[in-house]
């Protein structure tokens, strides 16, 4: 009687001799040839494959034998599993792989879970890595398989509400999108969204980083009224038009622009109005810095008189206020490099020219 082994080299090497002599790759469960015990070798072999231990090219080697079958098939077993998740995702690449998904008696989400486990603790074989690899969009870390689901879930229904605000309650593709929406938005109030994730998000039509849809649409209203009175969407930080704190919300807006947090067709939306700007200060700083060097140019020297206008530009009083915010400490050390630049440019003004 053959002894059993599970050697690959002398099982197949035992298997090959069998078909030679009956023609066929089945040998019935006790029978005992060439020095082994092949029916077992072979049983060994089909709980293997379908444990998804056994390797692609043993399996190949194993197929291409004549009336090689790897036996009934293992409901419950892990390349059941695994052959269940893989047309899933075919047939539904948007599947929510973060909740509960039961196919044939087998909760795919939680069996997809146990093998991201599994594989951190180094218990899969390189076959089973290999497979579930080659699964569509398959990923080894929960949290990312959390985010993705979340994201095509939320792109999805901004799509289909033309991209309206996300309710709490929202669900989209049986995914509960408005409380992953809620969760984001926490997170990112709290510091802890990784700035990629902001980005993809900022980069969705109709985003929000708050439900605001009422006070947006208040705000942007009452800037191109102030527009069309004033010609420029640039109202000083005081200005109250109607009752509404205009001044203060442009001022959020450039904040909120500073900061990564306005959606893209918000930001779209105020630089279409004429006369805006992401920052007036420096704008204002700058067109003194080039009144100045036109000044330089015609004068020789960028010691402007305290009183010198420059068309209706009051450049001497520009110059005086570069001074003083220079003695306070508050003007940038880049600023005063740049008018330091300048021929002849002093921090006193005792011997100003006209």
């Amino acid at each position: 009687m053959g002894a059993p082994t599970d050697d690959w080299e002398s099982g197949f090497r035992a298997l090959t001799k069998f078909v030679e002599l009956k023609g066929h790759a089945g040998p019935a469960g006790r029978v005992h040839a060439f020095g082994i015990d092949l029916g077992g070798w072979v049983a060994r072999r089909r709980i293997a494959y379908w444990d998804g231990t056994l390797s692609a090219g043993e399996a190949d080697l194993l197929e291409n034998l004549p009336g090689w079958t790897w036996g009934k098939p293992r409901r419950k077993s892990w390349r059941a599993a695994l052959s269940a998740l893989s047309d899933e995702l075919a047939a539904r690449p948007d599947t929510d792989l973060s909740s509960t998904l039961v196919i044939d008696g087998i909760d795919l989400v939680a069996w997809a879970n146990a093998q991201r486990t599994a594989h951190q603790n180094g218990e899969l074989t390189d076959t089973q890595i290999l497979m579930l690899e080659a699964l569509p969009a398959w990923m080894w870390d929960n949290d990312t398989v959390r985010w993705e689901t979340g994201r095509s879930a939320l792109e999805m229904y901004l799509r289909e509400h033309d991209g309206a605000d996300v309710p709490r309650s929202a669900r989209a593709n049986s995914f509960d999108v408005g409380k992953w929406v809620f969760r984001c938005r926490e997170e990112h109030r709290a510091g802890t969204l990784p700035p990629d994730r902001i980005a993809e998000l900022n980069k969705l039509p109709g985003w929000r980083w708050g439900r605001e849809s009422d006070a947006w649409i208040q705000g942007i209203s009452a800037l191109k009224a102030y527009t069309a009175i004033h010609g420029t969407a640039s109202p000083r930080q005081s200005e109250i038009l109607d009752g509404f704190s205009l001044g203060q919300w442009v001022h959020h807006r450039r904040r909120d622009y500073k900061t990564g947090t306005l959606a893209i067709e918000k930001i779209a939306a105020l630089e279409a109005l004429p006369g805006w700007d992401w920052d007036p200060f420096q704008t204002q700083w700058e067109r003194g810095f080039s009144v100045l060097t036109q000044f330089v140019a015609n004068s020789g020297h960028a010691r402007p008189s305290k009183s010198a206008v420059t068309g209706t530009y009051p450049l001497g009083e520009w110059v005086s206020t570069q001074r003083k915010h220079h003695h306070r400490g508050i003007l940038s050390d880049a600023r005063s490099a740049r008018l330091e630049q300048l021929p002849g440019w002093r921090w006193i003004d005792d011997k100003q020219h006209e």
